[in-house]
């Protein structure tokens, strides 16, 4: 889930039979949050050309902080195929740092101890039951999904 800001420019071209976008987004102040991690977007951007309105090409930078890692990624491409960097400091492989983002341990931790897996499966259990019990009563808040 992300919550945050967009601000488009976007302008419908073309015809009624081949309609097109044209133009960008600009992401603002998102934060997308993950079961063991948030990602900061510093700033974000999606361009649309009318001959592919359905495969904008993508440029997002974000950071996180996960224990004593400060994560940057990179995601460029269009949105059909993505393409990512990821880079730590201090320096971690970039299997290291997906499996840091994804599960809060890097794939070393939680291979060599099945307690860790196991707490982090039981995490994620308690999020969803908290989202699904929760989240449905607090339906006055408003949030944007990116």
């Amino acid at each position: 889930m992300a919550n945050g800001g967009a601000i488009s420019d976007l302008h419908l071209t073309g015809t009624g039979l081949h309609p097109g976008l044209q133009g960008l987004i600009r992401l603002e102040k998102v934060e997308a949050t993950l079961p063991f991690s948030r990602l900061e977007v510093a700033y974000g951007f999606l361009y649309f050309d009318p001959s592919d309105s359905l495969n904008p090409k993508i440029d997002l930078h974000g950071t996180s902080v996960i224990r004593d890692y400060t994560i940057h990624v990179y995601v460029y491409g269009t949105s059909l195929a993505p393409e990512a960097i990821f880079t730590s400091e201090p320096p971690l492989p970039q299997e290291e740092i997906i499996s840091l983002l994804a599960t809060g341990a890097t794939r070393e931790e939680l291979t060599g101890n099945n307690n860790v897996l196991a707490g982090r499966a039981a995490t994620l259990l308690v999020q969803q039951l908290y989202r699904k019990i929760f989240k449905k009563r607090s339906g006055n808040k408003k949030q944007l999904r990116v």
